[in-house]
């Protein structure tokens, strides 16, 4: 059963799919619940597994191959589970391959059970089909999602505030900004900075190296910073910093 699976990780059980091994392995064979996990894949990509069958015997045989009991159907026929292809000729002491892919449309749990039969012949029956494996397939739409937790002050529609205090002419203020990757595949933030005044900035904060971070200038934009965050799982932190540095006393209404 293991050189079916040979090119994806085994695990024993379940229990041990949260460790970091299986953190971000995309196929897993659980071998005591008789699985096949697509892990983290996201809603309205494909993943995709590769399984080898292997005929030891003498003679060639013929395996057919079919997905059962998927939950829905999605609208111009396409599935959630697909299989290519459904029909293997193996000669003897030879291998094949079939690819078993998923395409999760919503955040939901997904099953499904693949079989495999094998033709064969009797002096009573000149051709039947013999059931010689069975295994389910099971998958998870996910999507990014990115929470701030600084700063906590939050205004009348629940957006985050950074609330700066009076700051002399020409000093500067620092406050942080922090976001946190609260979900099981890894995100990427864009921030749109529009000050007209020019005497914000953002950047990042330094000891944050497990995110990508990009700065750059707005398009067509003289006033406005882009700043594009990658944020990894499962380190899924990245800390900014955002300063004001004010040239002139103004108001603003």
């Amino acid at each position: 059963m293991a050189s079916i699976f040979e090119e994806h990780h085994l695990c024993h059980n379940s229990r041990q799919l949260s460790s970091e091994q299986f953190c971000n392995a995309e196929g897993i064979y659980v071998l005591d619940e008789n699985k096949f996990i697509f892990n983290k894949v996201i809603v309205g990509q494909t993943a995709k597994a590769r399984l080898k069958f292997t005929n030891n015997k003498k003679v060639p045989c013929v395996l057919f191959l079919a997905i059962k009991n998927i939950g829905s159907k999605m609208s111009r026929n396409v599935e959630i589970f697909d299989l290519s292809p459904t029909t293997l000729s193996i000669h003897s002491q030879s291998h094949s391959f079939a690819v078993v892919s998923f395409t999760p449309q919503t955040m939901q749990l997904y099953s499904a059970v693949l079989e495999v039969t094998m033709e064969g012949t009797s002096r009573t029956t000149p051709t039947f089909k013999t059931k010689v494996l069975e295994f389910d397939l099971m998958g998870e739409g996910n999507l990014p999602s990115v929470s701030v937790v600084r700063p906590a002050l939050r205004n009348t529609r629940e957006n985050p505030v950074l609330r700066f205090r009076r700051v002399l002419v020409g000093r500067r203020r620092t406050l942080p900004l922090m976001l946190l990757n609260d979900g099981n595949v890894p995100a990427q933030v864009q921030i749109d900075m529009l000050d007209k005044h020019g005497v914000f900035t953002l950047k990042p904060a330094p000891g944050y190296t497990c995110s990508s971070i990009y700065c750059t200038k707005l398009e067509g934009s003289t006033d406005s910073v882009n700043l594009l965050l990658a944020l990894a799982s499962p380190t899924p932190c990245v800390s900014c910093s955002c300063s004001c540095t004010p040239q002139a006393k103004f108001s603003s209404h």
